[in-house]
């Protein structure tokens, strides 16, 4: 566990859910799809059981290339962040992650205070040597994030979503960590 003091005095915590965490999490995961256009999915399409979540909770724990980061403030869930490593050995190096905040959250650096968190955990673990991320082009605060963080742009994924009646692309980003 990690808490941080935030420029407008709020403390934030960051910490690995248990799985007494996981209804939150559900909760957190429908709240914030339905807020942002910026997710792969919406408050109506997260339909998953607490005994699901929790499934992917000790998944999660159990391998040494995936975390989940919960974000919270006052013991309510305001951001998470999930990487996951793949099971396959010419592919363990590397990490895809996913991240979100709750939007009255947005702009008070809880996103990089996350992804340095996750970058940190990376290179200390030593199993991930490349982390992948994609990202709406649409969504140009996150570009802008990544890019400060290092992440280097890789290609571009053409119709990656489709809202609002129009195909949406996305970037394809990578960072490459020594550990």
């Amino acid at each position: 566990m990690k808490e941080i003091e935030l420029k407008n005095g709020d403390l934030l915590r960051l910490d690995e859910p248990s799985v007494n965490d996981a209804a939150d999490m559900i909760s957190y995961a429908k709240k914030v799809g339905d807020e942002t256009d910026n997710l792969t999915f919406d408050g109506a399409d997260f339909k998953i059981t607490v005994e699901q979540e929790e499934a992917v909770i000790l998944k999660h724990q159990s391998e040494n290339n995936h975390l989940i980061l919960l974000a919270k403030i006052n013991n309510e869930i305001i951001g998470m962040l999930s990487i996951s490593g793949s099971h396959r050995k010419r592919c363990k190096h590397i990490g895809e992650f996913g991240i979100s905040i709750l939007k009255k959250h947005w702009g008070k650096q809880i996103g990089t205070i996350m992804l340095t968190e996750m970058i940190t955990w990376a290179k200390n673990e030593g199993h991930l040597t490349k982390i992948n991320l994609s990202v709406l082009k649409q969504n140009v605060r996150a570009v802008k994030l990544y890019e400060r963080l290092g992440f280097k742009h890789e290609g571009v994924r053409s119709r990656a979503s489709f809202q609002g009646g129009k195909y949406l692309d996305t970037y394809l980003m990578g960072l490459e960590i020594d550990s």
